[in-house]
Parts: structure tokens; C-alpha cells; sequence
């Protein structure tokens, strides 16, 4: 066949295949069939990863309160802290409470009081969010209405012209700031048989904490129900319609025992107080049904107390009413104390009722400061203090205590500015330490071996 057939035939050929593809086409299309479009990938996007999710399936079984919506409200905190999770354990990390921190600066406790919604009535956020958290203690004080410091009150211009400027502004500008309530608010009730002194304070006079910065006060001592039941669940109410939380008392044994939580710092801080100041046993032991102070000669109660608080925060605060008056000798019972508390989960002990300011200790990282003793209580001119404590962390090892030196006289209670009585205090302090020991600056160190002060 020549080549002008062959191209002949192949095109005659070509033509043919041509007219059948439309012949094909045209009768579909009159027919209603459907012409379908070439085929399309049918692989489906990858939806993006949830990382709640994957911490919650990596973190089953290992602790119930994890759970897939607790999760979310964490990462929505603290976006990318779920993912991190998730990927330590992918790599054969066994889970530890303590990441929440070390991977958020936000503790699980912190994330736990917050998730709770409503928030526990023992719980009160301070919105601090930064580091460090400063926390402030004061001694004794007394605002009853015919004692000595409130007749000089009632003549000056008040609390102003009762306290020193910078001193007031320290304490008004410590996130938590915890004093000593020794009396009881009330128009009620006839002083207490027996007792040489009793102190009750007019219930306006609560405005005097809100005055001074006090976030929360301490009833666990020997002069809360100086005037009866009916004053001493006066004082409980005046605190409630104030805002202001207690520790170490209550109208039953659970109340007296319930510890108080502040959120600060991406942390949860935790307080508990008790008493054993009594040498004659007058004021009542809060009962199931029965109002009373939380007390610790048998400790039992006050050491369940602790554990149970500490359970629920990261750093917890034991503040206790012991010792003897007018004294810097320690009972064995106080170092006693210390011990167990300290065992049983407290971080810092703090300690007043001897009137007069008492040395200091150490157990493991946790300072004891065993009285602060007056803080605006008379007329009389004593050496006092106010303790600020710096946590940057969760731990005791993350805080620093410093006792900044103040003086209580007529009526009017300061911080000491002069440098050289600022270490005379310090150096009567250091006279009577059962461990550790103040540096110029106020801070409680622990003494190294063989170091001297």
C-alpha cells in the first residue's frame, strides 16, 4: 500500500472515531444522561488537632479531675499549655501536678478554684496576676471601745493619726494582708466571769479593717467571746457583712476548722489558725454544734485542719495564738507545734499573743515566727514588727520573709526609720533565735554551719 492510501485510510479512520464520540455525546444529551465530570480526589482535610483533647486521651487514668472540659478552660487560659503537655508525655514523661506551673506559671490549684463556678465562698481572687505576691502579718490588736489606743483614737483624726504613713501604705499595699482580731464586735453581751481583762469593740468599728488594708483577721485567740455567745456571733456576722474573712473560729468545730483561699500570682494561698494561749482554760473549744475557737493543746483537730487546707493550696499559712506573755523565752510546746505543723503542711507559721515580739526558726524551708507581739494594742512603747513574705513560687523555697522593725507608743504605731534602731531590734531578735537569724535588711536566713552572725 502506498503511502498516499496509508495516510488516506488513517484519515478516513480518524474521522470515523470522531463522528462516533459525537454520536455518543448527542444521544446521551437527548436522552437526559448525565455527562459526569472527570473523577476528583476524594481525600478529606485533616481537621486541626484538638489539643484538650489530645492531653485528655494522654492523661486518662492518671488523674479523675483531668477531664476533657477542665482541659479546655485551661488552654483557653493559657493557650499552647495543653499542646506542651501532650507532647511531654508522648515522650515518656510520667505526669506531675507541678506542670501546670512549671509550663503556665499558673498552678492546678489556681486553675481548679477558677474553673469552679460559682467560686467557693472560702476562695477570693485579689486579681493580682504578677510575681511576686506579697503577703503581710500583724500582731495583736485591739480596737475595743474603752481601752487605752481607742480613747486616744476617739481624740485625733483617726486611723491616720494612729499609724505611720509608710507603714499604712505597706500594709494597704500587700495582696493579702492577716491581723489579729483579739476582741469581740458587738453591742451585746456582759464580760465574761473570771477575766481580769475583756475586750468588745461597736461594730462600726469593722470599718477600721477596711481602713488599715486587712484582707482577712485571725480569731483564734483568748479574747474573741470575752462577751458571751451572743457577742461573739455578733463579731462573726459584722466580719461577714464586711467582706472580711477569719480563720480559727466559728458557730461550729467545721467553721472553726474551714481554711480561707486567696488566688494571687497564678497561685492558691491558703490560711488555718488556732490557739493555745490559755493557762486558765476560759474561752470555748467550738463544738459540732456549738460556737467556739479552733484550739491546739490537744492538736489533733488543728493538724487535720492543716492537711486538709494544704490539700487544697500551694502554699499554706498556719497562724497561731501560743506562748507566754511579756517573754522571749519559747514554750517546748510552741517548738513543738511548729514541728507537727509544719509536718502536716504548713508553710509559714506565724505566731502571736505573748504581747512582745519572740526570735524565729526554721523547719526545712518553712520560717516560724513565733510572736509579733503588739501591733496597735495600747499606749504603752514596745518594739513591734510588720512581716511581709515574697513568694515568687509555689513553694516555701520561693519565699522570702523580712520583718520589718515598728514601734508601738502613744497610741500611734510606725515603722522605725532610724538605721540604727531598725538593728537594735534586730539584734535583740538575733539574741533570742532558736534557728536562722536576721540579716540588716530584715530577712530571715538560715544559718550554714559554723556561720556566725
Amino acid at each position: 500500500m502506498s503511502s498516499k492510501t496509508r495516510f488516506a485510510a488513517a484519515l478516513i479512520c480518524g474521522v470515523a472515531v470522531v463522528a462516533v464520540i459525537w454520536g455518543v455525546s448527542q444521544f446521551l444529551t437527548s436522552t437526559g444522561v448525565q455527562q459526569l465530570p472527570a473523577p476528583q480526589s476524594t481525600a478529606v482535610p485533616s481537621p486541626t488537632p484538638d489539643p484538650a483533647q489530645q492531653a485528655a486521651d494522654a492523661l486518662a487514668g492518671t488523674n479523675e479531675a483531668l477531664t476533657l472540659d477542665f482541659l479546655r478552660f485551661c488552654e483557653a487560659q493559657s493557650p499552647g499549655l495543653c499542646s506542651q503537655m501532650a507532647a511531654k508525655l508522648a515522650a515518656g514523661e510520667t505526669y506531675q501536678d507541678r506542670w501546670f506551673w512549671e509550663l503556665s506559671q499558673k498552678t492546678l490549684h489556681y486553675y481548679q478554684a477558677l474553673y469552679q463556678q460559682p467560686m467557693a465562698e472560702n476562695v477570693h481572687d485579689t486579681g493580682r496576676t504578677g510575681l511576686p505576691v506579697s503577703l503581710a502579718f500583724t500582731g495583736d490588736v485591739n480596737f475595743a471601745d474603752d481601752w487605752y489606743n481607742m480613747r486616744h483614737y476617739a481624740k485625733t483624726g483617726g486611723i491616720p493619726d494612729c499609724f505611720g504613713e509608710s507603714l499604712l501604705q505597706r500594709m494597704q499595699g500587700a495582696d493579702v494582708l492577716l491581723c489579729n482580731n483579739e476582741f469581740a464586735f458587738s453591742d451585746r453581751g456582759s464580760p465574761m466571769p473570771g477575766k481580769q481583762f475583756t475586750f468588745r469593740a461597736k461594730t462600726a468599728n469593722v470599718e477600721m479593717w477596711q481602713q488599715l488594708g486587712a484582707d482577712i483577721v485571725g480569731l483564734a485567740n483568748n479574747h474573741c467571746f470575752d462577751y458571751g455567745e451572743e457577742a461573739f456571733l455578733d463579731t462573726l456576722s459584722t466580719l461577714q457583712s464586711a467582706g472580711i474573712p477569719y480563720v480559727g473560729a466559728g458557730a461550729n468545730s467545721e467553721e472553726a476548722a474551714t481554711a480561707q483561699f486567696f488566688l494571687a500570682g497564678g497561685m492558691k494561698i491558703g490560711y488555718v489558725a488556732c490557739t493555745r494561749a490559755e493557762k486558765y482554760i476560759l474561752t470555748p473549744e467550738a463544738g459540732p454544734d456549738s460556737p467556739g475557737v479552733l484550739r491546739c493543746y490537744e492538736p489533733e483537730a488543728a493538724l487535720e485542719a492543716i492537711r486538709q487546707a494544704k490539700a487544697q493550696c500551694d502554699y499554706l499559712v498556719v497562724y497561731v495564738h501560743w506562748g507566754t506573755e511579756g517573754t522571749t523565752v519559747l514554750e517546748r510546746a510552741q517548738t513543738d507545734l511548729a514541728t507537727q505543723f509544719q509536718q502536716a503542711g504548713a508553710d509559714l507559721i506565724v505566731g502571736a499573743h505573748p504581747h512582745v515580739l519572740q526570735g524565729a526558726g526554721w523547719r526545712e524551708d518553712a520560717p516560724v515566727f513565733y510572736s509579733l507581739g503588739n501591733f496597735w494594742f495600747n499606749m504603752e512603747t514596745l518594739d513591734s514588727a510588720l512581716l511581709e513574705v515574697e513568694l515568687s513560687g509555689p513553694s516555701a523555697a520561693q519565699a522570702q520573709a523580712r520583718l520589718l522593725p515598728c514601734i508601738q507608743t502613744g497610741g500611734r504605731t510606725s515603722l522605725v526609720e532610724d538605721e540604727a534602731e531598725k538593728q537594735r531590734i534586730l539584734n535583740e531578735l538575733n539574741a533570742v533565735m532558736e534557728s536562722g537569724f536576721f540579716d540588716k535588711n530584715g530577712v530571715l536566713q538560715q544559718k550554714e554551719h559554723g556561720q556566725t552572725v
